[in-house]
C-alpha cells in the first residue's frame, strides 16, 4: 500500500511524545510495517524542510532527515513534468536535500524564470499554473475596470491579459515576477486579489463538499454562460485526452482556493499543499493534518476520478488501520469474506464460462480485486490483481519485492526452492522474462507472475486437481 504523508505529519510523528497518542501510534505502526507499505519522500517534503535550514534549527533539520531516511528507506517519488512521467527510485536523501537548499535562491536569475522540476522544486510549475489561471479567468472584465479596483495588486493583473495574446508564457512570467513575489512574501497581497476577484464574479456563499466543482460551475454560469471551470483548466493544461497532468491538477487545486473554497491564509502554504496533493495522487492513501488541504485534495481527486483515499492522522489510526489486511492475516479467510460480500460484477469469459469480480481490501498491500473463473460446476480458478485507483501507471519493483517476501514469510520457498526477492528477480523483470514464484498452498498452487496489460502483476490460485486435469487435457491434445 502506498501511503503519502504531508510534511507536518512526518514532523509530528518524529517529535511525538508518550502522551501524543495518535502520532505515536502512527509512527509505531508505519515503522513496524514499512516493509509492507511504500512511503515515498518527494521534493515537496525536502522543500518544506529546507525552510528551516539555518543555524538555529540545524540540529532539528538533522533529526528530521534521519527520521525521513528511516521512514522511507530513501525511497523517492519525482514527477518529470517535461515528459509527463512518474519516477520512483531509491535515492540518497541528503545530497538531494542539499540540492534543494542550493536551488532555493535560484528561482530567478537575471530577471528570467528558471524551471527546476528535477530538483523537486515545483513552485515554478505552480506559478505557471497560477498565472495561466489568472490570465484566463477574468475574461470579459474591461481593463479600465481593473484599474479602478480598490486593490492595487489586482489592478496589476490587467497587464497579464493585455500581454497574454501575443506574449509567450516565458515573457509573461518574467514580466510578472514582482507580483508573484508579492504573493509569496506578503500573504495579504494574494488574499486581496482573491477577495476582489470573488467580489467581481459574485462567488459568495458556501460550497457543497461533495459537489464543489459542480457548485462552482453553476455560479460561474450565472455570471456568463461562456465561463466554465473545466474550460479554464483545459486552456492551461492542454486537451482532455492528453493533458499536462501536473498543470491540470495543480491549476484545479489553486483555482479552488482562488474561487473561495476552504481558502488558505498563506499563499506559500497553499502552493506546497497543492504539490503534496499531486504527489499523493500516485498513492493509495494521503494523510494530512490540514483540513483545508484534505478538502481541496478530495475535490480534485473526485473531479479527476482519482481514488486516492484522504484521511487525517486520527482517522487513519482509528478507522483505516484496523481494516488493513496485514501479512499475518489468513489469506483463505480474506478471500472467503470477499466472496461472501457479493460480486461487484458478473460476466463471461471468451469460452462462455462465468466470471465474477469481487473487491479486496489491499491484500499484501497491493491486490484490490479478486476474479473467480468458473471453468465447470466443480472447477474454478482465482486471480488476485490490482485495479488502477490513482494516477500511477506503474507497478514498483519495491511492491513486487514486498509481495515476494511476504509469500516467502507465510509459505516458505517456492516449488523451485527460490526464496526471498533478489537481484536476479529485478534483472529478469527488466528483461521481461521473470518467472515469478510458484508455491504449494493447502491443496492449491499459487503463482505470482506478471501478465500482459491490463492485469499486470497477479496472484493466480489454481486447485491442484484442476492443474492435473489441464495437464491431462493438454497431453491428450498433443497425442491427437
Amino acid at each position: 500500500m502506498r501511503i503519502y504523508l504531508d510534511w507536518d505529519v512526518i514532523n509530528k510523528m518524529r517529535c511525538a511524545k508518550e502522551d501524543d497518542d495518535v502520532f505515536l501510534k502512527l509512527r509505531t505502526y508505519l515503522l513496524e510495517t514499512k516493509g509492507f507499505h511504500v512511503i515515498p519522500c518527494s521534493g515537496a517534503h525536502l522543500s518544506d524542510l529546507s525552510c528551516s535550514n539555518n543555524e538555529t534549527h540545524r540540529d532539528e533539520v538533522e533529526k528530521d532527515l534521519t527520521f525521513l531516511e528511516e521512514l522511507t528507506w530513501g525511497f523517492s517519488f519525482v514527477y518529470d513534468t517535461t515528459k509527463n512521467v512518474e519516477d520512483w527510485s531509491s535515492n540518497h536523501l541528503r545530497p538531494w536535500y542539499e540540492d534543494v537548499v542550493a536551488s532555493r535562491s535560484k528561482f530567478f536569475q537575471d530577471g528570467k524564470y528558471i524551471e527546476n522540476f528535477g530538483l523537486g522544486m515545483p513552485f515554478g510549475g505552480l506559478m505557471s499554473s497560477m498565472l495561466n489561471s489568472l490570465k484566463n479567468v477574468p475574461s470579459g472584465i474591461p481593463s479600465e475596470q481593473l484599474d479602478l479596483m480598490r486593490n492595487q495588486d489586482f489592478a496589476k493583473l490587467s497587464s497579464f491579459f493585455e500581454r497574454s495574446a501575443g506574449g509567450s508564457l516565458h515573457d509573461l512570467l518574467s514580466e510578472t515576477v514582482n507580483l508573484m513575489q508579492s504573493f509569496n512574501n506578503d500573504d495579504s497581497s494574494y488574499r486581496g486579489v482573491r477577495n476582489e476577484f470573488r467580489e467581481k464574479y459574485k462567488l459568495h456563499g458556501s460550497y457543497d463538499d461533495e459537489n464543489v466543482i459542480r457548485d462552482m460551475e453553476e455560479k460561474l454560469k450565472m455570471v456568463s454562460k461562456d465561463l466554465s471551470f473545466d474550460r479554464l483548466i483545459t486552456s492551461v493544461a492542454g486537451s482532455v485526452e492528453n493533458p499536462d497532468h501536473f498543470k491540470q491538477f495543480t491549476t484545479q487545486y489553486l483555482m479552488l482556493d482562488f474561487f473561495g473554497y476552504k481558502t488558505d491564509k498563506r499563499f506559500k502554504n497553499m502552493v506546497q499543499d497543492a504539490t503534496h496533493a499531486f504527489n499523493a495522487a500516485f498513492c493509495d492513501m494521503y494523510i494530512s493534518v490540514d483540513s483545508r488541504a484534505r478538502a481541496k485534495s478530495k475535490a480534485v481527486y473526485n473531479h479527476l476520478s482519482i481514488r486516492t483515499e484522504v484521511a487525517s492522522p486520527e482517522d487513519f489510526v482509528n478507522v483505516v488501520m484496523p481494516k488493513i489486511i496485514g501479512p499475518e492475516q489468513n489469506l483463505s479467510s480474506v478471500l472467503v469474506n470477499a466472496i461472501d460480500a457479493g460480486p461487484l460484477e458478473n460476466n463471461v469469459d471468451d469460452e462462455g464460462n462465468p466470471v465474477s469480480i469481487f473487491e479486496l481490501p489491499n491484500v499484501y498491500g497491493f491486490f484490490n480485486r479478486l476474479q473467480v473463473n468458473y471453468n465447470s460446476k466443480t472447477d474454478y480458478s482465482l486471480c488476485l490483481y490490482r485495479k488502477k485507483r490513482n494516477m500511477s501507471e506503474q507497478v514498483l519493483y519495491r511492491e513486487i519485492h514486498q509481495i515476494v517476501d511476504l509469500l516467502h514469510e507465510t509459505i516458505g520457498n517456492d516449488v523451485h526452492d527460490v526464496g526471498l526477492y533478489n537481484e536476479e528477480d529485478k534483472s529478469a523483470i527488466e528483461q521481461d522474462n521473470w518467472q515469478g514464484r510458484m508455491h504449494l498452498w493447502n491443496q492449491d498452487v499459487i503463482h505470482l507472475r506478471i501478465s500482459p496489460p491490463p492485469i499486470g502483476l497477479m496472484l493466480q490460485i489454481l486447485p491442484i486437481d484442476l492443474i492435473r486435469k489441464l495437464a491431462s487435457d493438454s497431453s491428450a491434445a498433443k497425442q491427437a
